[in-house]
């Protein structure tokens, strides 16, 4: 018979057609073959193509791997995952796999985002992927003024005491619990009740 473009001519009855498995593309008509490398049995009888962030090493398959984590591949058809290129040190995907660009290599915890990676400063909390310097926020016993990447130890607000108790008292007045300086909109924020102003001294 004449079979459609997705069938072949059944082995056991020359007058019927029938469709390829998945994993498996019709070939002239009369026979089945493997999906090849770079691609899936999207359908029964149809291979596609792996999109973006993916790859297929092997033959017959009916979906595409995708790219590790911390690693992206714009490439469409891929055949090994050493198309999938790795982020830079300092950034990753998080827990993102299949990554199609670079664009979702975020700076990694510890950083904060420019337009480069830039180390958490002395005194910061920089705890999420990607974090910009708006999302960064005082360590226990810091206080930040501002928006800018300085956080000052607020112990330096205590003379005529020992160290010890300069730094009880600033972990105690400046966050002391770090999660209350996140999202502050006022600097007084930051500091515990009863206290504000710079340092909340």
């Amino acid at each position: 018979p004449e079979c459609d473009e997705n069938t072949i001519a059944k082995e056991s009855n020359q007058t019927e057609c029938e469709t390829c498995t998945p994993g498996k593309v019709a070939s002239g008509g009369t026979a089945c073959t493997t999906c090849d490398l770079g691609t899936y049995g999207s359908a029964p009888g149809v291979c596609a193509k792996c999109r973006a962030g993916t790859y297929q090493d092997g033959r017959g398959e009916v979906k595409c791997k995708k790219c590790p984590e911390d690693t992206f591949s714009s490439a469409v058809g891929a055949t090994s995952n050493a198309e999938c290129r790795a982020c830079s040190d300092d950034r990753t995907t998080g827990d993102l796999m299949g990554a199609k660009s670079n664009t979702s290599c975020l700076c990694r915890w510890g950083f904060y985002q420019d337009d480069r990676c830039i180390p958490c400063p002395e005194g910061a909390e920089c705890v999420t992927v990607g974090a910009s310097l708006n999302d960064i926020y005082a360590s226990p016993g810091y206080w930040r003024s501002t928006h800018a990447p300085v956080f000052t130890p607020c112990k330096i607000a205590y003379t005529g005491v020992s160290e010890e108790d300069a730094t009880r008292f600033a972990e105690e007045r400046c966050c002391r619990n770090g999660s209350i300086c996140t999202n502050i909109t006022e600097v007084d924020q930051q500091c515990a009740p009863g206290y504000r102003g710079p340092l909340c001294a």
